[in-house]
């Protein structure tokens, strides 16, 4: 009786009318804020999981949540950074349970190269951490069940596992797929009755958790598994393979399909109020959704704009399509959900979340801003031997002052807010790293049309590839902490030239000599070749010059006969422009 009832209050309140009220918000907190699932909250508001952070030579990108009210005010959030040792980690699966009113988030966690335990979090409605607990998955995207009013299921790749925990965090059962199913678990549905949909690539299993441990109660294939949703409403599924949509009983009877290869692969999936929508893409259009009724009668698909806004979670209220993901400066062009798998492809992120109705038109924000130009003031250059890559024998670093940009506001209302951003890709190490130059601008009060110059921060940079000329490119974000309209025309670049001297001493200051003492031939190897001819000279030590010849532009390395010398000390001069080196060597 406890079990149906518990499932009758489930159905009753999340079938509750609650009025989709559209939304267009980006968020920043951190040069890098990723959006990577979202799901309904209580009272029309939405719960969106990602992570933020930045890299200082090594990552320190935390799970990041936040609960956020229709109209965009952020009600509370918070970074998961309990669990010690993590340098990356993102929010992959979450839940709301509306019997107990408490949320779940679960996701990984690893350092750059190295992995560590996941994570599972309970919060109450109002935001306090009730208890987290560390997962057994590493390296894996972590899906969520709820079971309401008694707990979660979660489940990961490695190893392949299935986890109940009641709603304390104690963990009540685990179920081994591998051996009797070799199921590596995609998606999770909870239906009720402590029953749990498990998709895999090629099949899908309902497992019970009773008493006297768990079992498979029903199994279905399914030929390249996607997504699963269930529909409380009438305690049926969708669930979607490669080439077809299926809407299932709670037993796993087939009611309906469809074919829906013709539309694409969508590997995101969310039904509400009897409709659905899911994401994805084709080979020749990356950015696909598919909308769709729950009973598989009517399928559209439409363009979805994510080359600058690109998708990566997504939900449903009312009919209305919810999406978040990261708002980035570089078009892209594939479509990957959830994780941090494009997380290297970005020089830098903002959060978004955007609503976009059945009929393909999202919720614009009204807001445009354009970045004019860039200029600076001041470059110092400082180039030194040795590559950090495999196109150069060099790398440098660049100190740059007194940067300015100008913008103008074509948006129809006043801009108070923005971000200029910019982002580097150094000399990597052990991990690959990016950094980045952030600054964020309030109380602006640019009316519609005007232009304004913002001081942007200096740049000192980490060791970096020897790139000249350097570009660096600053672009803006955020306005009034929403998506930009027209994004492609909100980034300007500086172009800095490291003028010859630079490279000259760098050159210079890099030379060698050997073997030295030297008997019959001495070697010189400069730090870099030359930018432009210069003249080397030999003096012994009564000041007397006994060498002088020319050394053509281009140069990298000598060899001079020096047999003809008598024995003794020696000083070598290599003089180009205004610059020139001295080094001592000994014949012998």
């Amino acid at each position: 009786m406890k079990r149906h009832l518990t499932l009758f209050l489930y159905l009753w309140i999340v079938g509750m009318p609650l009025m989709a009220q559209p939304i267009n918000l980006s968020l920043n907190r951190g040069p890098f804020t990723f959006g990577h699932t979202l799901i309904p909250a209580k009272d029309g508001n939405w719960l969106v999981g990602g992570s933020a952070g930045f890299i200082m030579g090594y990552p320190a990108i935390d799970p990041y949540i936040a609960l956020v009210r229709a109209d965009g005010e952020i009600l509370w959030e918070h970074f998961l950074n309990d669990i010690p040792y993590s340098e990356l980690g993102t929010v992959t699966d979450m839940a709301y349970d509306p019997v107990l009113q408490v949320y779940y988030a679960t996701g990984y966690l690893s350092g750059c190269d190295y992995g560590l335990p996941g994570f599972l979090y309970q919060f109450s409605s109002d935001g306090q951490v009730n208890w987290y607990l560390e997962t057994p998955f590493y390296f894996s995207t972590h899906n969520l069940a709820l079971q309401a009013g008694e707990g979660v299921v979660i489940a990961g790749e490695y190893p392949m596992l299935l986890q109940y925990y009641d709603a304390s965090g104690n963990l009540l059962q685990e179920a081994d797929l591998a051996d009797a199913y070799n199921l590596l678990p995609l998606d999770l549905a909870g239906m009720g009755n402590n029953t749990t949909a498990v998709l895999g690539e090629e099949q899908l299993l309902l497992l019970n958790w009773g008493a006297g441990g768990w079992a498979v109660t029903a199994e279905m294939a399914v030929g390249g598994g996607q997504a699963l949703s269930f529909i409380p409403e009438d305690t049926t599924l969708i669930v979607l393979g490669e080439t077809k949509a299926y809407k299932l009983s709670a037993s796993l009877e087939v009611i309906a399909e469809a074919d829906i290869s013709s539309f694409g692969e969508y590997p995101l999936l969310a039904c509400s109020d009897s409709h659905c929508y899911a994401l994805g893409s084709k080979p020749d259009e990356p950015f696909l959704a598919l909308s769709f009724d729950a009973g598989l009668n009517t399928f559209q698909s439409f363009a979805f704009d994510g080359a600058y806004n690109h998708p990566s979670g997504m939900s449903t209220r009312n009919g209305v399509l919810f999406v978040t993901g990261n708002a980035v400066p570089d078009s892209q062009d594939s479509f990957f959900p959830g994780g941090l798998s494009g997380f290297y492809r970005y020089r830098g992120s903002d959060l978004f979340l955007q609503s976009w109705q059945a009929d393909g038109t999202p919720t614009t924000s009204g807001m445009d801003v354009e970045v004019l130009n860039a200029s600076f003031g001041d470059l110092q250059a400082s180039l030194m031997e040795g590559g950090c890559d495999f196109s150069s024998d060099q790398h440098m670093n660049i100190q740059a002052s007194n940067i300015r940009v100008r913008l103008r506001n074509n948006s129809s209302v006043t801009l108070n807010r923005l971000q200029l951003n910019a982002g580097l890709f150094p000399c990597s190490f052990i991990c690959s790293t990016i950094q980045t130059f952030n600054r964020t601008y309030s109380n602006l009060n640019l009316a519609p049309g005007a232009t304004v110059i913002l001081d942007f921060p200096d740049i000192q940079t980490f060791p970096l590839p020897y790139s000249n000329p350097f570009e660096l490119c600053i672009w803006a974000s955020g306005p009034n902490e929403k998506l930009d309209d027209h994004f492609e025309d909100n980034e300007a670049c500086l172009t800095f030239v490291i003028s010859s001297t630079e490279e000259v001493r760098a050159a210079l200051a890099g030379l060698t000599l050997f073997p030295n003492p030297a008997p019959e031939t001495l070697n010189i190897q400069f730090g870099a070749e030359l930018t432009q001819d210069a003249r080397l000279s030999i003096t012994n030590t009564l000041g007397q010059e006994v060498m002088n010849r020319a050394v053509n532009k281009g140069e990298r390395e000598l060899q001079l006969g020096i047999g003809y010398l008598p024995a003794g000390a020696y000083v070598l001069v290599v003089k180009a422009g205004e610059e020139s080196v001295a080094r001592r060597f000994v014949k012998r």
